[in-house]
């Protein structure tokens, strides 16, 4: 049988769930009867007082605190006191049972594990928006109400914050600080931060009326002259309202509405500008009109369209994760195009960045983490906007028709009306004609149908389908006929001469060892084959540059000449030995 102090590891002893759950008889029998350690760490470093104050049980919380042995001020491994877990609480009983003894210290801050510096029990009065527990703790002699964390923020910075992240429903505890001597408006953490940037944290799970709250604020605070453009070494109040806003862009407009300068472009926002904020994440429908409105300011402020994102060195500028303050940024290196194409998937977004003439052609390159995800190797980082929202939709195995939702269809319309190329990637497994053949082999003709009836001799090279055709010829599969039959059309709606070009030609060159004999087959083949033609196109010309284009017609038939010319001589020279031999 396990004893009441039995140590259970991650989970708490008996006397810490007693406590906890509030039950009274059965503290008063461990810690008087069996004389149970009422100073024993358990789980996460808590002691029973701590478990008593989460709790919420006053009568628990006083017998505990009438035993010689607790030390109210203990602190849990986060560096809490049982007086932080009662403001959390917001228990105002406990808070003043706890303020009334010695041990307490109501200025010790804690470290929200090691995140927060010298969070104190005042600041945390504030962030919670409990203005009965201010008041309780401000009648505290060693309490002043201008005393700063270890950021150097004050309370006010806090309750703005409590606002920001929908912890506090009214604006009531900020004017209530307003009020006291000692604080101040334009007071600035050691950051640079002043108010107007902790308001401007956007949430979430903000509704209209809260966000109305903060909205009279953010007013509020430039009406009294809190500048609006106070650029930290994070940037201005608008920055902190679209870094980490997962789409969610009301504080940024509203921002923008009261002439914030979108223009401003600090330090950390050199490699992934406000732009590839904005876009990094699918606004909810409700909120896309807001997307538009910071994208429309962004494109007049002059923000470059082509900067390319660098994710991996975003970092979270007000360490406060506690607080789901999400700052991620998709692993994907690209222009805006690309952050509206893959990670916003707003077709609204991208047609606005079209017309503003971003470059439908620019590769974007999948990091690590997507290459890992996806099960991508590692030279396959690279590809056409096309090809990249085709392996999202589909990372691995072949392309069904189910995947060609209405949005994919919308997606791929427009950047095909705009001239992205369907041929276009650095390894085939990224091309998109060479996903929509791949899938057509399948019996799956949905993708391949789709392109072809949307793309014009402008989207793509003759040269590509004339090798998928030639090679494709040389499979009986129906699969296989159907769609060479669909390429060939193509091929005639926009080069009509395409078929006396290709009479004569050598079809050796292009198909893999073997080809014709027994267990051929065509699939294999344009693994084999298509990717080398790829491969020997890099060997040859070196890397490509993000903006160029990989199937240039005159380049890549002195190319195809070449390999003509190399794969005869080694014909020659095959027969000639054949010849040796026999004599």
């Amino acid at each position: 049988m396990l004893g009441p102090d039995h140590d259970l590891g991650d989970i708490e002893s008996p006397l810490h769930a007693a406590a906890r759950a509030g039950n009274l008889q059965i503290v008063e029998y461990l810690v008087h009867t069996l004389q149970v350690d009422v100073t024993m760490h358990r789980r996460y470093w808590n002691n029973p007082i701590h478990a008593a104050v989460e709790g919420r049980n006053i009568e628990v919380v006083q017998l505990l605190l009438s035993h010689p042995q607790v030390d109210a001020g203990a602190m849990t491994a986060g560096e809490q006191t049982a007086l932080h877990i009662a403001i959390e609480g917001g228990n105002l009983e406990i808070v003043e049972l706890l303020l009334a003894r010695e041990d307490v210290d109501p200025t010790s801050g804690y470290a929200e594990l090691g995140l927060l510096t010298d969070l104190r029990p005042f600041h945390l009065a504030a962030l919670h928006g409990d203005i009965k527990i201010l008041q309780a703790l401000m009648a505290h002699p060693k309490i002043s109400v201008g005393m700063k964390d270890g950021f150097g923020r004050t309370a006010l910075h806090y309750a703005a914050l409590g606002v920001a992240e929908n912890l506090i429903k009214s604006d009531d505890v900020f004017h209530f600080l307003l009020e006291q001597p000692g604080i101040s408006l334009m007071d600035e953490d050691s950051d640079g931060f002043n108010v107007l940037h902790f308001l401007s944290v956007p949430c979430h799970n903000q509704s209209e009326e809260d966000f109305h709250v903060a909205r009279s604020l953010m007013n509020l605070c430039i009406a009294k002259g809190v500048p609006v453009d106070k650029t930290s070494p994070w940037g201005t109040a608008f920055h902190i309202a679209v870094h980490g806003s997962l789409g969610i862009l009301r504080n940024a407009a509203h921002l923008l509405s009261c002439g914030a300068d979108p223009s401003i472009i600090p330090t950390p926002f050199v490699s992934v500008t406000p732009l590839h904020h904005c876009l990094a994440h699918a606004a909810p429908p409700r909120l896309e009109n807001e997307q538009l409105q910071v994208l429309f300011a962004l494109i007049e402020a002059g923000v470059d369209l082509e900067q390319f994102s660098d994710y991996e060195d975003e970092l979270n500028p007000l360490e406060v994760p506690a607080w789901e303050f999400d700052t991620s940024i998709p692993p994907i290196q690209g222009s805006a195009l690309a952050y509206a194409v893959l990670c916003a998937r707003s077709v609204k977004c991208a047609e606005v960045l079209l017309e503003a003439g971003a470059d439908v052609t620019r590769l974007a390159y999948a990091g690590t983490p997507f290459r890992e995800t996806h099960e991508f190797h590692l030279e396959d980082d690279a590809a056409s906007l096309v090809g990249f929202l085709l392996r999202t939709v589909c990372p691995g195995g072949h392309f069904k028709d189910e995947l060609l939702t209405d949005w994919v269809k919308e997606m791929l319309k427009l950047l095909l009306r705009y001239g992205a190329q369907i041929d276009d990637a650095i390894s085939f497994r990224w091309c998109p004609i060479w996903i929509a053949v791949d899938a057509a082999v399948q019996d799956e003709f949905g993708l391949l149908n789709f392109l072809l009836e949307n793309s014009t001799n402008s989207n793509c090279q003759k040269h590509f389908l004339k090798q998928v055709v030639r090679s494709a010829k040389l499979d009986a599969k129906p699969s296989v006929t159907a769609l060479v039959q669909a390429l060939q059309d193509f091929l005639r709606k926009f080069w009509p001469d395409w078929e006396e070009e290709s009479e004569g030609e050598s079809v050796g060159h292009e198909l893999s060892p073997g080809f014709g004999s027994d267990g051929w087959d065509f699939e294999d083949d344009m693994y084999q084959h298509v990717g080398g033609i790829m491969l020997q196109w890099m060997a040859d010309h070196g890397p490509l540059a993000a903006d160029e284009a990989i199937w240039d017609d005159d380049s890549m038939s002195d190319d195809l000449d070449l390999e003509d010319d190399m794969e005869l001589e080694e014909d020659d020279l095959d027969l000639e030995e054949d010849l040796a031999v026999e004599s």
